[in-house]
């Protein structure tokens, strides 16, 4: 750990929550983006707005930023003048909108004051009720292998039953054919991106060493993403090692003492920076057993890195060489650790450089660029 996470490790999670709250101090509200003379469609867009004032999005820690900007690009193209707002934003939302889009408490509160506006909810995790029973799955199996009682981490906590009530139409990530599953409401894909680091070069990667180790990418919500699963089954590997970037500080106190000497805490690191690109080459896997993603974007970071994908099925990963696991029990994910961790390193080599073209050609920022244009033209009359 770096010297943050040892004064975050001794910090009450309360004090880390209003040191966080007090650091932010963006605005949650930009008005007036794409203003000029006419009459023009007037969009409340609620999401992110830190990237207003980023000079370079290439160096933004995650996807959202990036995708954000597009998608508001896109509205401004079709000649809307857009309100964009962060998702928690609560005050200073208008009452003259014809569109309300996005997510989050700002979509709520602006759809209950501009009634007679088109509703379009962006969806980026899957619908509260099956990540629920998902989520609720993975507690159960946790307190059945450890005795201890865990909550609830992330499903319903974002998203809210109420927020696919009286839809004109959403928007949600995830694959084309995944518009099959929605029925009764006007429904549209998109893929996400995925990170490219910069400084990354493929040709440093040695499959010897690379292929007993695996990287797990997340963010809060260590049960819901199958962290404690992997902790279980590298114990029984030491010869192999897990790699772990974005462990939660909470999820970090929640787990403690299940950390196996094989994995390998590097806390939140920048995607695009140094450190990354070189882990990255280290590793030969990208490996995520969520119980619910609508399309995981740190697989996809992973893959853009020539790291081949083993993922559950609900992280919504479509590739042409890794493996989709079984199911998420410890047996299960041990046989495919194994497995992969034997593969000729000549075979290993030729997947991990379809696993970037293909991560590289399909969830790529020109292709996401593209479709939300589709979308927001098809959309805004």
């Amino acid at each position: 750990m770096n010297y943050k996470q040892v004064i975050k490790h001794f910090l009450p999670y309360s004090v880390i929550n209003f040191i966080k709250k007090e650091q932010d101090r963006s605005p949650r509200i930009n008005y007036n983006i794409g203003l000029s003379a006419g009459k023009q469609p007037k969009v409340f867009f609620s999401y992110v707005n830190g990237f207003l004032t980023t000079e370079d999005l290439t160096r933004c820690h995650g996807t959202r930023d990036v995708e954000c900007a597009l998608f508001l690009s896109a509205l401004v193209k079709q000649g809307c003048r857009v309100d964009l707002a962060r998702y928690d934003c609560e005050k200073g939302i208008r009452n003259d909108y014809d569109y309300v889009i996005g997510q989050g408490e700002a979509f709520r509160k602006a759809s209950a004051i501009n009634p007679k506006a088109k509703r379009i909810l962006y969806l980026t995790e899957n619908p509260p009720a099956y990540s629920l029973k998902k989520e609720e799955e993975r507690i159960a199996y946790f307190e059945e292998r450890h005795h201890k009682k865990v909550g609830v981490a992330r499903s319903g906590k974002f998203f809210r039953d109420e927020d696919f009530e009286n839809l004109d139409l959403w928007i949600f990530i995830g694959n084309p054919s995944d518009s099959e599953k929605i029925p009764d409401i006007r429904t549209y894909t998109i893929r996400p991106s995925g990170i490219i680091n910069p400084l990354f070069d493929v040709k440093s990667r040695d499959y010897k060493t690379a292929k007993s180790r695996f990287m797990w990418i997340g963010s809060y919500g260590a049960v819901h993403k199958g962290l404690d699963i992997l902790f279980d089954v590298f114990h029984r590997h030491p010869e192999l090692q897990l790699y772990v970037l974005g462990f939660n500080e909470k999820d970090r106190r929640m787990l403690k003492g299940m950390l196996p000497s094989n994995a390998i805490d590097f806390g939140y690191l920048n995607i695009t920076g140094k450190k990354f690109a070189r882990l990255a080459s280290e590793c030969g896997f990208v490996i995520l057993p969520s119980c619910s993603e609508r399309l995981a974007t740190s697989v996809i970071t992973g893959m853009n890195h020539g790291l081949i994908p083993i993922v559950a099925k609900e992280t919504g990963i479509q590739a042409p060489v890794g493996e989709v696991l079984s199911d998420y029990k410890v047996d299960s994910i041990d046989d495919a650790i194994t497995r992969w961790s034997d593969m000729d390193v000549s075979r290993l080599s030729e997947m991990s450089e379809q696993t970037i073209k293909f991560a590289r050609d399909t969830y790529s920022i020109e292709k996401y660029s593209q479709r939300i244009s589709e979308i927001v033209g098809s959309v805004i009359r």
